[in-house]
């Protein structure tokens, strides 16, 4: 299955369990696209206050013990970081997507057993949950707040724009339409795919060792220096919490 119709029926529709025994069953790979075309976020579009991401990703990916559920999150958790770096939306922290990928196996691991397919499936699934939730909720607040206050919007379009009254109201039927109709590839990615590549090599999330910065300038053809640069203002974005999903 192509992951891009499956986030959109998870997104869209939700997943009976039905539905997912038989994904299960067929133990199938997602199938990525090949091209990204995400649209990365302007930061400074939202406010946001900052926690330690370094300390955190270093310890949980070095994670020993000798209890069944840490040993199945340290088994996954680098899948989990690296699932969660491509759903780290504008609005969305990244500890939220985390934590929700690791409750996905703690609750499955006492039922089924898991393969890094069905882990991948899991996560997703769990993840998609997480952002349609955040995104319904924030959708409909703006679109009650746009419908109760219908005519003070027009005028306040009317005014910034400079627009006749009944092109104001079609700019604010533009929003509500667009609101109505919204889908997860809308949402803008914190961070670039330059960005989400360095942290990736750094951290080994799909890869079977960690590398270095002076590695990651060979394998990505940057100037020496510039490898630092990225993956500090990497740590800076995957840090940042709170914001807006939506921007109007």
């Amino acid at each position: 299955m192509r992951l891009k119709d499956f986030e959109n029926k998870i997104f869209k529709e939700g997943i009976s369990k039905d539905e997912l025994d038989n994904l299960i069953e067929a133990s199938e790979r997602l199938e990525k696209d090949e091209i990204d075309i995400r649209i990365e976020e302007n930061i400074e579009a939202n406010s946001y206050s900052t926690e330690n991401i370094l300390g955190y990703l270093e310890e949980s990916l070095a994670m020993e013990s000798s209890e069944k559920e840490d040993k199945v999150i340290a088994k996954y958790f680098s899948q989990i970081a690296e699932i969660a770096l491509e759903y780290y939306i504008a609005g969305i922290d990244y500890f939220d997507l985390i934590q929700e990928g690791t409750i996905a196996l703690l609750e499955a691991e006492k039922d089924m057993e898991l393969t890094s397919n069905v882990v991948e499936l899991l996560v997703r699934i769990k993840m998609l949950i997480l952002l349609k939730a955040k995104i319904e909720n924030e959708k409909n607040i703006y679109l009650n707040y746009l419908r109760e206050e219908r005519e003070e919007i027009v005028d306040i379009l009317k005014e910034e724009n400079s627009l006749k009254v009944e092109d104001a109201e079609k700019l604010l039927n533009t929003k509500i339409e667009r609101l109505n109709s919204i889908e997860l590839k809308d949402f803008p990615k914190k961070l670039s795919k330059l960005e989400e590549k360095v942290l990736k090599f750094y951290y080994g999330l799909g890869y079977e060792k960690r590398y270095s910065i002076f590695e990651i300038e060979n394998e990505l053809e940057l100037k020496r220096g510039n490898g630092e640069e990225i993956f500090k203002n990497s740590i800076m974005k995957l840090s940042l919490i709170g914001g807006r999903t939506i921007l109007l």
